[in-house]
């Protein structure tokens, strides 16, 4: 229930994602219909967009605008997909995270994705059962352990971590923490790569398919990272 101006086309040949983005693909007009959204998979909807916008906030081709609304993402899904979960009929919270989702479009066509987004995709890619927002948060937590201690991303972390509602975040930890809890507040599975038959001797050809494919999504990382230091988040 997004919307945005790229799309996903899937190799032929060596089925790898490739990445689409124009000015073209943004529509004129597009209408949100809360009442017409799968409310079957709404918090499942509701952890992707999440995944989706603070991957965004911490591009390094980010901006003040583009942060902005991956923060008013986050403040909304904190508050509604909690109450979403005990009522699924909860219309006021349902609207929140549409919302939610149509910002959420917007701050990734302004900040773009990362890496690590590239990443859960060539997952999602190799083992088809694997879907990519299950990957994200598989790595997300080893992702953003990398950028903690970098100059000038303090200031991110603790804004991000208010954004969740820890008005007294001081250290960029308190951001780890806020996102955890919200996930596990959402019931969001906590399942090991082992499970899916994802072995690390796979990490490294997933990993160079991944750079070759999406390769301009790596240069928005907040710091270099190469093939070495993914396989290490994969681990």
């Amino acid at each position: 229930f997004g919307i945005h101006d790229f799309c996903i086309t899937v190799h032929q040949k060596t089925q790898e994602k490739v990445p689409f983005q124009h000015s073209w693909l943004f529509p004129d007009l597009a209408l949100i219909d809360s009442q017409r959204m799968d409310i079957s998979s709404i918090v499942q909807d509701g952890v992707r967009i999440l995944f989706s916008s603070m991957d965004s906030a911490f591009s390094r081709a980010s901006n003040p605008m583009g942060i902005l609304y991956a923060e008013e993402v986050i403040r909304n899904l904190s508050i509604f997909l909690p109450r979403i979960l005990k009522n699924k009929s909860d219309w006021e919270a349902i609207e929140a995270l549409a919302f939610a989702g149509v910002l959420s479009e917007l701050a990734v066509g302004i900040n773009g994705h990362t890496g690590q987004w590239a990443i859960a995709q060539a997952l999602s890619n190799a083992h088809p059962e694997f879907s990519w927002e299950l990957g994200m948060g598989m790595i997300s937590r080893a992702y953003y352990t990398r950028l903690i201690g970098q100059p000038k991303i303090k200031e991110r972390f603790l804004q991000l971590a208010g954004a969740f509602g820890g008005s007294n975040a001081q250290e960029e930890t308190d951001f780890l923490e806020a996102f955890s809890s919200l996930l596990q507040t959402c019931q969001a599975p906590d399942e090991k790569m082992s499970e899916y038959r994802i072995v690390p001797s796979e990490w490294g050809d997933l990993v160079d398919k991944a750079m070759q494919s999406m390769g301009r999504l790596f240069q928005n990382d907040y710091i270099p990272l190469d093939k070495k230091d993914y396989c290490e988040i994969l681990e």
